[in-house]
């Protein structure tokens, strides 16, 4: 879209160039340089006045008695772009850094006509780049404009340049307190810099100032978990539920916060809850498991996980859950007639977050647990050659193996800390 023209103290696009509009007056001047400003002047007056072609051919006749005028070619250039006309823009911006290279209207039309281009060729790094230099000569001359401040705000953060987004956005949320656009930027400039911590207030504020709206919950209550602050992520997540009642995902992440924050009896709740309305919902029986796994009480989390092998038998987290409430209750013999099968062939897909190495893990634990170590190291083994970086697998196959001069843990755990040099277990 075509920056709007900017007016003193606004946050538009392209300002205009000059004094104010003036209407054509019988008895032009007859010198070509005062002939030029009153044919810019005009140009300016036809605009307004919706006469586009007019003001054109002012400007460009102004052009031609002053050659070596930049800001008239600049006026031109803003012109041009206000029309969306982005080639006849780049062209007269072009020839007024020919004239000024310095010139700041010429800099900032160039800086959004090139921003507006690159939001049409979302790869086209090159283009970002020159929008983002011409804005950055613009704003070296120490002149405030919230307008350019805001786009080269995105623009770094589209460049994946945080730091002098940063800067930027925070300068622009000076004049503009609370402006939405620039909260979101500058939240994903702290995320994509590597500070959660600093995006949490700028969250906080925007989600303050729109309570209504769950995407922007969501994303606060994630900071908050990558924060470690569960108990203020389940608030969130409970908020988000209020707004959406109904939404399974949203059930789940509010009871995963609820868990994490150690509230396992209002998980269980809120898992109740879901699997009732929604009996389908693998996910909430999986965790309603784990939760009841956890409280102790192994026969009501086999259940929970029955119930996902129920409405898919081959789903890996039912035989998950189901195995880890067989090892909680102590029938390893249960696990290994849950898992042997499925371990041994695994199928496409049980490899997606870590499920097989999980399974196997489980698997190696309940042969452990039947003193069968042999059986237990070949299920790690097997497991570890089709993920071979797993430190989780690497430490577990060391435990049984572990023993007074055993090499073969020493190698397992001295591979786990060289991908984990705080890997606390495996230095112990």
């Amino acid at each position: 879209m075509a920056p709007a023209r900017r007016r003193s103290g606004g946050a538009g696009g392209p300002r205009r160039a000059g004094g104010p509009a003036a209407q054509a007056a019988p008895g032009a001047p007859a010198d070509p340089l005062s002939e030029a400003y009153f044919l810019f002047l005009r140009g300016q007056s036809l605009e307004e006045q919706g006469d586009v072609p007019g003001a054109i051919a002012s400007l460009t006749r102004a052009t031609e008695l002053a050659p070596k005028a930049a800001e008239i070619r600049a006026e031109l250039a803003g012109l041009y772009a206000r029309q969306g006309r982005a080639t006849d823009a780049v062209r007269e911006g072009e020839k007024a850094l020919d004239l000024d290279a310095d010139n700041y209207e010429a800099h900032r039309i160039l800086g959004f006509v090139q921003a507006a281009l690159a939001d049409r060729l979302p790869q086209n790094g090159s283009m970002i780049d020159q929008a983002i230099g011409h804005f950055e000569k613009a704003l070296a001359t120490g002149t405030r404009d919230p307008g350019m401040e805001i786009t080269l705000g995105r623009l770094y953060v589209r460049a994946e340049k945080y730091i002098p987004a940063i800067r930027t956005l925070r300068n622009f949320l000076l004049l503009q307190p609370g402006y939405r656009e620039g909260l979101v930027l500058l939240a994903q400039a702290y995320t994509g810099n590597g500070e959660p911590g600093e995006a949490v207030p700028v969250l906080e504020e925007l989600v303050a100032g729109t309570p209504d709206d769950p995407r922007n919950r969501a994303w606060l209550a994630e900071l908050y978990e990558d924060t470690g602050e569960w108990d203020k992520s389940a608030a969130q997540w409970a908020q988000i539920t209020a707004l959406a009642p109904g939404t399974a995902t949203y059930a789940v992440r509010y009871a995963t916060a609820l868990i994490n924050s150690g509230d396992l009896a209002k998980s269980r709740d809120v898992l109740q809850k879901l699997t009732a309305d929604q009996p389908k919902e693998v996910m909430g029986w999986y965790l309603l498991s784990e939760v009841e796994r956890r409280t102790g009480h192994p026969d009501a989390a086999a259940d929970a996980a029955r119930r996902i092998l129920a409405i898919d038998a081959t789903d890996a987290r039912g035989l998950l859950s189901l195995a880890q409430a067989q090892t909680a209750a102590h029938d390893f013999a249960g696990v290994v007639n849950t898992l042997e099968a499925r371990v041994s062939a695994p199928r496409d897909g049980d490899d997606d977050n870590g499920l097989h190495a999980r399974l196997a893990v489980e698997l190696a634990a309940a042969y452990q647990g039947l003193g069968e170590r042999d059986k237990a190291v070949g299920v790690l083994e097997a497991a570890l050659a089709r993920t071979p970086n797993d430190g989780d697998l690497l430490f577990d196959l060391g435990a049984p193996t572990s023993a007074p001069g055993s090499t073969a843990a020493e190698t397992a755990f001295r591979r786990v800390i060289e991908a984990d040099p705080s890997h606390a277990d495996a230095l112990n």
